[in-house]
């Protein structure tokens, strides 16, 4: 039993601004997350229920970021009135409900049950704060960004009824949570090169997706050189830049090398998310290695590894691979 409690939220109940008798509403939601339906659509919405009843929540998708709004917003949250564009819905149905009561998979709604109380709430504030869950460390030392949490929290919600406005100071918190974008590392094409303004820049891209390392001449010169001799090593810095890009709508603007060799860079496929290795701190990581040995006359073969890096874009961040191969390039002895 007391298991059982551990899953429910306390009874929330909307008591009334008069002195006239009115209805309690309770609600017991346990602390599952909320579901979505209608991704991608300009009718998007999320939705609890729990036995006969729904808590509905009709707002722009855009509200779900997958970004942490500490990084984002000085308040560190979203805040949205409650109006007809942010809906917040409290139904009560004739019997049980599922999913396929709420968002049938057909797009048709379904017929039973039905419908038997409908409240809409017209006042109020709706404050959505989004974090990051992670992976847990592997036995190769990288981690990973697995979902997005945002958590839903209510202020000031009033609800009018045939009976009068109903007020609730504190609506139960609800959470609902969104997928990351997954690093696709293994789709890249092979390391392609280019040199820029004093800079090497190394890059793999498929997709939508890019993995960039610009390095400076010094360094570069250092590290391809035709030494087999021992790993030559460089760090991550303000010169020595390691990037990973995801891009909007490649399906129009495909990548080409252009977008990269290109100066000044090209406007389009626009840069969605971008990520950056961390500086290197006391040598201990941010470390670029480079391996080389001769496989023909004069043809010299360099492979990349970046070691300990952990890649950063605002507050979230996430370890490579202790040992991550970022690719080979080849070069030719000068007589």
């Amino acid at each position: 039993m007391k298991r059982f409690f551990s899953f429910l939220v306390l009874a929330v109940l909307f008591t009334s601004c008069d002195d006239g008798d009115m209805q309690e509403v309770s609600f017991e939601f346990n602390e599952s997350d909320a579901l979505k339906c209608g991704s991608g659509t300009s009718g998007f919405f999320i939705y609890k229920t729990t036995d006969q009843r729904a808590l509905i929540l009709k707002l722009s998708e855009t509200n779900f970021r997958n970004t942490i709004t500490s990084d984002s917003l000085e308040t560190g949250f979203i805040s949205l009135d409650i109006s007809s564009t942010n809906q917040l819905l409290y139904r009560v149905y004739n019997d049980d409900i599922t999913q396929n009561s709420i968002c049938p998979t057909s797009g048709v709604p379904a017929s039973y049950p039905v419908v038997t109380e409908e409240r809409i709430a017209d006042g109020g504030k709706i404050q959505i704060r989004t974090s990051v869950i992670k992976s847990a460390e592997t036995t190769e030392g990288s981690t990973s960004i697995t979902q997005y949490l945002h958590t839903i929290t209510f202020a000031d919600v009033t609800f009018t009824t045939p009976d009068g406005v109903q007020r609730n100071e504190s609506l139960p918190p609800v959470t609902y949570r969104t997928a990351a974008s997954q690093f696709s590392f293994d789709n890249l094409d092979a390391v392609k090169e280019c040199t820029d303004n004093g800079h090497k820049l190394l890059f793999r891209y498929g997709n939508d997706q890019a993995m960039s390392l610009k390095l400076s001449d010094a360094d570069a010169a250092y590290l391809f050189s035709n030494d087999i001799s021992a790993p030559k090593v460089r760090f991550l810095n303000s010169e020595n830049i390691l990037n990973y890009l995801f891009f909007s709508r490649t399906d129009i603007t495909p990548l080409t090398n252009a977008y990269f060799c290109n100066t000044p860079q090209p406007d389009l496929p626009v840069v969605k998310y971008l990520w950056k290795g961390n500086d290197s701190t006391a040598d201990a990581n941010g470390i670029i290695e480079v391996v080389t040995e001769e496989i023909d006359d004069d043809v010299y073969e360099h492979t990349i590894t970046l070691k300990n890096v952990t890649m950063a874009r605002g507050a979230q961040n996430f370890k490579l691979k202790s040992n991550f191969v970022f690719g080979e390039i080849q070069t030719t002895a000068t007589p």
